[in-house]
C-alpha cells in the first residue's frame, strides 16, 4: 500500500543517516534494519523482511551477545516471517530460541531489565508459537501455548487488554478445531466482549 511504501522510504532515509553517523556495526543500525523488516512484513513481503531481520540479528548477536533482549526481539520477528513463508522448522527454531532468551533474562533478574516488559514480549512470542503450532495442525500444543500467553497477558497487561482478547480469540479457534465447542464459545464470547470495550 501507499502507506507502507512511504514508511519504507522514510525508514531507508533514516538508515542512511544512522550509517553515516554510527557505521554499520552499531545497535542503532540494527534497529534501523529491523524497522525496515517490520515495514516489509506489514506490506506482506516476508522474503524481503527476512533478509533485514537476519542482518539485524547478526549485528545484535555480534555486538550484544546471544542473551540480549534485542536478540530475542529479532528472533521473534524472524520466527513470524519463517512461519509466513511456510518454513515451519526454521520458525520453531527462531521462536524457541527467542523464548529461551526471554526465560534467561527473567531468571537472571538483571536490574537492567524491566520485568513487566520482558514478560509482555515473552507472552507475544509464546502466542506466535501457538499460531505456528496450529498452522502445523498441532492443536494440543497450540492451546498449551495460548494458555501460557493468556496467563502472562492477563497478569502484565490486564484482563481487558486487546492482546488478551487476541489470545482468547485464537484459543476459541483452536477449541473449534478439536470440536470443543463449549470451550470455544466461552473464549469467543470473552474475546468479543473485550473487543467491544476496545474498538479499533
Amino acid at each position: 500500500s501507499g502507506d507502507v511504501s512511504s514508511a519504507l522510504k522514510a525508514h531507508n532515509r533514516c538508515l542512511v543517516a544512522i550509517e553515516s553517523q554510527y557505521g554499520r556495526d552499531h545497535p542503532q543500525f540494527a534497529a534501523g534494519l529491523q524497522n525496515i523488516g517490520i515495514m516489509y512484513m506489514k506490506g506482506k513481503d516476508a522474503t524481503k523482511a527476512k533478509k533485514f531481520f537476519l542482518d539485524a540479528l547478526q549485528i545484535r548477536k555480534d555486538l550484544l551477545g546471544p542473551e540480549a533482549m534485542d536478540v530475542a526481539v529479532s528472533l521473534h520477528f524472524l520466527g513470524i516471517v519463517h512461519r509466513d513463508l511456510g518454513d515451519n522448522e526454521l520458525a520453531f527454531d527462531a521462536f524457541s530460541e527467542s523464548i529461551r532468551v526471554w526465560k534467561t533474562r527473567l531468571l537472571s533478574g538483571s536490574d537492567d531489565d524491566d520485568k513487566k516488559l520482558v514478560n509482555i514480549r515473552y507472552a507475544s512470542t509464546v502466542h506466535e508459537l501457538g499460531l505456528l503450532h496450529r498452522q502445523c495442525g498441532e492443536i494440543k500444543e497450540a492451546l498449551q501455548a495460548y494458555k501460557e500467553a493468556l496467563n502472562l497477558r492477563q497478569t502484565y497487561l490486564g484482563d481487558e487488554h486487546e492482546e488478551t482478547a487476541q489470545t482468547l480469540h485464537c484459543m476459541g479457534v483452536a477449541y473449534c478445531d478439536i470440536g470443543a465447542h463449549e470451550n470455544a464459545m466461552k473464549a469467543y464470547a470473552r474475546s468479543l466482549q473485550l473487543q467491544k470495550k476496545n474498538p479499533a
